[in-house]
């Protein structure tokens, strides 16, 4: 019920495209597959959440009104990258009913993440992510019901290539490879450099 534009926009923003970069520093990690930040509690408890999950303590940033400053959080884990997003849709529509189903980029970004995040420019980022790299695609493709596929032909060498590079960043599961390859393609597709 949320635009996938806005909601990859928002992975890109918070995860630095799936990258778990705060991992080292005690930050979100990726088996906790929390690529949207979503704290332990929400609105303190005054959302009904569908997540069942268990929770870790994180060093997170947290915007102090000029700078990032890092602070331990409760945040929630997730069995799969599936879970957080469905849980992540199901908190934006459940408190901001009026986004559900709304097909407005600019009407989702103003009513759905209006307060989401403490830095002032943070909508305005959304919004920028979108157009530079042409989000709305997937919005159109969710719309239609329809995924688009890879017209080029794979040579088996450069096949090989690929899965070596897939299985060098994680081999340990199937969403972690999922989540890699799908970043290397955001990328190339939006000749991300």
């Amino acid at each position: 019920g949320m635009l996938p534009s806005v909601i990859i926009a928002q992975v890109i923003q918070e995860s630095g495209w799936v990258s778990f970069s705060g991992a080292v520093n005690g930050g979100i990690q990726p088996e906790d597959n929390n690529i949207l930040g979503m704290n332990e509690e929400l609105l303190n408890d005054q959302w009904e959440s569908p997540w069942t999950g268990t929770a870790a303590m994180r060093n997170v940033p947290q915007w102090d009104g000029e700078k990032d400053v890092y602070g331990e959080e409760s945040m929630r884990t997730y069995e799969d990258i599936e879970a957080c997003l469905s849980d992540y849709a199901a908190f934006k529509t459940g408190i901001h009913p009026e986004i559900r189903n709304e097909t407005d980029v600019d009407t989702v970004i103003d009513i759905g993440l209006e307060g989401y995040a403490t830095d002032p420019t943070y909508e305005e980022s959304i919004g920028n992510i979108i157009d530079k790299y042409d989000l709305t695609r997937y919005d159109t493709i969710a719309q239609m019901g329809t995924s688009p596929t890879d017209p080029t032909n794979y040579t088996q060498e450069e096949l090989e290539l690929i899965w070596a590079i897939v299985a060098q960043e994680d081999d340990t599961a199937y969403e972690g490879a999922l989540a890699v390859i799908s970043s290397a393609m955001n990328r190339a597709d939006a000749n991300y450099g």
